[in-house]
């Protein structure tokens, strides 16, 4: 874990953690925004505490490889010596291929891939796809076992994607012309849901899921200006439901890793003073009231 200078000047910079209210879930990632007088869904977690960090907290998904970010995005290991490779030909075109440690010849997967991520069962590979001009960065999920490729429904660009634990699911931001949004792709039968959706000069990074696969962690930074931004912690249910969990001025929050169900690990940065290491705990509104 790495050493967390500045402790107690964070914990006096970390305020009050607020409770927001989140947008309601639409029926499909191509709907824009929430339908008119529908009633929004408050906040399903009350945030206990805000803590510094022990030096050996780590986030459950870190002694799993297929969970944990891989460190290659060109070279994904997978299962039993199959590694998940990208590579670029003459014509600067990428195709991804499976490579077997007991195979001296790689498979090809699908010409225009990118960024491949298993499965924790390891029996799909998503992946973003370049297609055309108008259509780059297209999530398609590719079958290991028989090489069956599909592309979920989605109306927007696959900008960064995160499997479920359970591997049910991909939580997927992507943008259009509306702005960035937050859906989640229920797997293997491609339909997509719209859980929250922000304005132009935003953007979600960080995707990170809870053991349970019912909650997303992610970073939020929104442009205050043209020189300045704010960057802070929201958590997502799948189920309908978004808290903001920071609101600094002073600190940067950032690379959310649950530790488990009801605590959420983040870095904070300070201008000019050096990062540290807080875990937030997060209760359940109706165990707790």
């Amino acid at each position: 874990m790495v050493q967390r200078p500045l402790a107690v000047l964070v914990q006096r910079l970390v305020p009050a953690l607020l409770i927001a209210a989140a947008f309601l879930p639409a029926d499909a990632c191509a709907e824009k925004t929430p339908g008119r007088g529908q009633a929004e869904r408050a906040c399903p977690w009350v945030v206990r505490e805000s803590r510094e960090a022990t030096a050996s907290e780590t986030a459950f998904q870190d002694p799993n490889p297929l969970l944990r970010h891989p460190e290659n995005t060109s070279y994904v290991p997978g299962p039993k010596g199959v590694t998940a490779v990208v590579e670029t030909d003459h014509e600067h075109f990428r195709r991804l291929f499976l490579e077997d440690s007991a195979s001296p010849e790689a498979k090809e997967l699908l010409f225009g891939a990118s960024l491949p991520r298993w499965s924790p069962d390891a029996k799909w590979i998503a992946c973003a796809v370049w297609k055309s001009p108008e259509k780059t960065d297209v999530l398609s999920i590719i079958d290991v076992a028989t090489g069956r490729v599909f592309e979920p429904e989605l109306d927007c660009r696959a900008g960064e994607y995160a499997w479920s634990p359970d591997g049910r699911s991909i939580a997927v931001i992507g943008d259009d012309s509306h702005g960035v949004a937050l859906c989640v792709v229920q797997v293997p039968s491609g339909k997509s849901r719209l859980l929250t959706r922000l304005p132009i000069r935003s953007e979600y990074t960080n995707l990170s899921w809870s053991p349970d696969s019912r909650m997303i962690a992610t970073t939020v930074t929104k442009e205050l200006d043209h020189l300045a931004e704010s960057t802070d912690l929201y958590a997502v249910d799948v189920d309908g439901g978004s808290c903001r969990l920071t609101e600094t001025a002073t600190v940067d929050e950032s690379e959310p890793r649950w530790l488990d169900d009801g605590h959420l690990l983040y870095e904070t940065q300070i201008a000019g003073n050096g990062a540290g290491w807080q875990v937030i705990t997060l209760e359940r509104r109706h165990l707790a009231e």
